[in-house]
This record gives C-alpha cells, sequence and structure tokens, in this order.
C-alpha cells in the first residue's frame, strides 16, 4: 500500500473529497489503486487563521492595537497576520480608576493623617493602590497654628492684674485660654 501526503496551508477553510474543513487537522482516507489494493492519502490540513482571547486588567486607560480604551468591555480586532490571513482577537478588559482625593486642614500643633503625624504646615501627598488595585494619591493642604506658652513674673507688687484675674499673693497661677485660632494658650 503507498501513502500520499496533502499539505495545505490555507487561511479560513479547505474542501476535500466529501467534507469542509474550519480547523486544521490531519486525517487519513483509504481508496483502492487501479489494482485494487489499499491505497492511503493523509491530509495533513494547517489553517493560518488565529483567533484569540486575552484578558487585561488596567487602570484609568488602556492602548490596544490602535485605541485607547477608557472602559471595560470586550473588544475585537481583526488584523492580518504574517501569513497573511485574517486573526481575530477578542480583549476582555477590566477597568480600575485612580483616586486623586484633596483634603485641606487646619489644627494646632499637629495633625495625624494617614496615620502619618504632620508638624509643619504644608502640601503632603499619599501614594497607595486602591480597592481597584491602581495607584492614587490624596494630597493634605494642611495649615497649622501653635499653641501659646508664655511665663510671666511680677515681682513687687501688692497687687498683680493678669488675664482678667487679680491676684494678691506670691505664687505660680497658670492661665488657660485659647488663641484666635483656637489653640491651647498656657
Amino acid at each position: 500500500s503507498d501513502t500520499t501526503y496533502i499539505d495545505p496551508q490555507v487561511c479560513d477553510s479547505y474542501f476535500w473529497i466529501d467534507s469542509n474543513y474550519t480547523q486544521s487537522t490531519t486525517t487519513v482516507r483509504t481508496f483502492k489503486n487501479k489494482f485494487t489494493c489499499d491505497s492511503a492519502v493523509m491530509l495533513r490540513l494547517r489553517l493560518l487563521k488565529n483567533t484569540g482571547e486575552w484578558s487585561e486588567h488596567a487602570c484609568d486607560s488602556f492602548f490596544w492595537v490602535d485605541q485607547t480604551f477608557r472602559t471595560a468591555g470586550n473588544y475585537t480586532k481583526t488584523l492580518t497576520n504574517r501569513h497573511d490571513c485574517d486573526s481575530v482577537t477578542t480583549l476582555h478588559l477590566t477597568m480600575g480608576y485612580g483616586s486623586h482625593y484633596t483634603d485641606e486642614l487646619e489644627g494646632c500643633d499637629s495633625v495625624v493623617w494617614h496615620g502619618r503625624t504632620f508638624m509643619a504646615t504644608g502640601r503632603y501627598e499619599y501614594d497607595y493602590i486602591n480597592a481597584q488595585q491602581c495607584r492614587s494619591v490624596d494630597t493634605l493642604k494642611l495649615t497649622l497654628h501653635h499653641s501659646v506658652h508664655r511665663d510671666t513674673s511680677a515681682v513687687g507688687y501688692d497687687m498683680f492684674y493678669w488675664n482678667g484675674f487679680t491676684y494678691r499673693s506670691d505664687g505660680d497661677y497658670s492661665y488657660y485660654g485659647r488663641t484666635s485660632h483656637q489653640c491651647d494658650s498656657i
């Protein structure tokens, strides 16, 4: 018995004997030759059309082939592969978005923000990965006012008037009040 090989390479489909093939395959058909002996013909079909799917998670935007996507979805593109056949690719895109918040705070002496203590007026940033797995940046615009601590000494007076109170004897006295920004004043 003899075997004959047929090795076509086509883009979409191939019709052979009595069947239309749309996928790469290897198949054998047996025939009787003119001498009534078995003769085999083997089809080794290779389809060159590519199809593919892939998934991607992006933050804020994603560039694919020739387009920028800003929303989640399923996107299909038909391209020409190296065999000059159509290649259909589907992208399953999930999209997350970074957050950008600004806090404007005013406080006395120090402020705790995102677990950190700040003791000076200024602008601060906090970088993190949010629940959507995207880089996020929060900004703190901080104005700090400081408490006032003053010592006052008075000597040689029969009485002493200080912060709205009259004192007639020696001693150490404290006054607790607030500054115009509501910070402690001692």
